[in-house]
C-alpha cells in the first residue's frame, strides 16, 4: 500500500519535515542497521535503531562527518564526540587503522561504514526544530553501549554548545 510512502511526501510539503524520520532529543541505546558512504562529502550515513525508551523500535538517519583538511576549527572535537563510542569496538577501531593505508578514499570510508554496521552504541541525539534541517536528528554523541540509557525526556530549551580549541596535532582519536 502506498499510504506511507505519500504521507512521507505531504508531510515534507506540508511541515517540511518528515515526522516519523526523527526522535525526540535524549540519550537512547542504538544499533547501526545501515551504513552508507557519501566520501565526496567525507561522510557516512548511519541508519540507527533506537532499543530503549518511548522510541524504541524507531530508526532514524544522521551523518558522520570525517573533518579533513580545511575544515572548520573545532570539527575534530566534534569528530571525537560523535566516534568515540563507536572507536571502542574492536572492528571500528581497526577500520579506522586500516583506513589510514587504504588504497583510496573509496576503500577507506567503505571498510569504515562497514565495520560501523550492527555496532550498538549510547548515543546522544539532538531533533532539529528550526532551519533548512528541520525535522531531522544530529549525532551529538556516543560512547561505549551501556544497555540502559535513561529513557528520553523532550527538553524544553535547546542547550547551546561550546567549542572547545582543539590541538594542532590532536592526529588520530583512536
Amino acid at each position: 500500500m502506498a499510504d506511507g510512502f505519500f504521507k512521507d511526501l505531504f508531510d515534507v510539503v506540508d511541515t517540511g519535515a518528515i515526522s516519523s524520520a526523527s526522535v525526540p532529543t535524549g540519550v537512547y541505546d542504538v544499533t547501526v542497521k545501515d551504513a552508507r558512504t557519501n566520501v565526496a562529502s567525507n561522510q557516512i550515513w548511519l541508519t540507527l535503531e533506537v532499543l530503549n525508551g518511548p522510541a524504541a523500535g524507531k530508526e532514524t538517519e544522521v551523518s558522520l562527518y570525517f573533518p579533513g583538511e580545511g575544515s572548520k576549527r573545532g570539527a575534530i572535537h566534534f569528530f571525537q564526540k560523535k566516534i568515540g563510542g563507536f572507536a571502542g569496538d574492536t572492528g571500528v577501531k581497526e577500520a579506522l587503522r586500516a583506513a589510514v593505508g587504504a588504497a583510496s578514499n573509496d576503500d577507506a570510508f567503505q571498510g569504515i561504514a562497514d565495520a560501523l554496521s550492527g555496532v550498538s552504541v549510547t548515543a546522544e541525539l539532538k531533533y532539529i526544530e528550526e532551519g533548512t534541517y528541520k525535522g531531522t536528528n544530529e549525532l551529538v554523541e556516543t560512547k561505549a553501549y551501556s544497555g540502559s540509557a535513561p529513557a528520553a525526556q523532550p527538553q524544553a530549551v535547546a542547550q547551546p554548545q561550546v567549542e572547545q580549541p582543539v590541538k594542532a596535532d590532536a592526529g588520530v582519536p583512536f
